[in-house]
């Protein structure tokens, strides 16, 4: 990707358009080598982070629906939250970015925007555990496996918002296991 993360966003990230992110920092690295797995290779992931993109704002600045874990600055957030994408500006601290486009039909992408903002307005928590149960399932190959529950965590958030839309991303694997390979 040439130029920087902002200009890359800036220029590709629209409204229902699926984020995926690659940080650097030493969380960001666990969870992309505990994908190692769901690659051919056993190479670790690019992607610890997944979003949807809401579009630009009245602010001027592109948005985001995720469910983030989120300490600093003297808080603390956690779960279905919208963020601007300047959030990931910094090329160091997020190496990876991809911006999918699905070719949703407008009201594919206001449904997938509603199921997220409806998360976000039901204040759903972030599945700590969820990412926890979601390794295990990776090393007993039982990604098939699900559980309902009330909290989420970013790729099985983007994943259930898209089901939404008729658009499942990932056949075949529960939507609480899904990760952001």
């Amino acid at each position: 990707m040439s130029g920087s993360n902002l200009e890359f966003l800036k220029k590709h990230a629209r409204a229902g358009r699926l984020l995926l992110m690659g940080g650097s920092s030493a969380i960001d690295r666990g969870i992309r080598r505990a994908q190692v797995l769901l690659d051919s290779g056993k190479r670790p992931s690019l992607w610890s982070h997944a979003g949807v993109c809401e579009g630009r704002r009245a602010d001027g600045f592109g948005w985001l629906i995720e469910s983030d874990f989120e300490v600093g600055r003297g808080n603390l957030r956690s779960g279905v939250q919208e963020s601007r994408l300047d959030k990931y500006a910094d090329a160091k601290v997020w190496p990876n970015l991809a911006v999918l486009d699905l070719g949703l039909s407008p009201a594919q992408t206001r449904r997938v925007l509603s199921a997220g903002l409806e998360l976000l307005s039901r204040g759903t928590r972030y599945a700590l555990a969820g990412l926890l149960k979601t390794g295990v399932a990776i090393l007993k190959k039982k990604l098939d496996q699900d559980a309902p529950r009330d909290s989420t965590f970013c790729s099985s958030f983007v994943r259930e918002v898209f089901l939404e839309a008729g658009v499942d991303l990932v056949p075949g694997v529960a939507v609480r296991h899904t990760t952001p390979e």
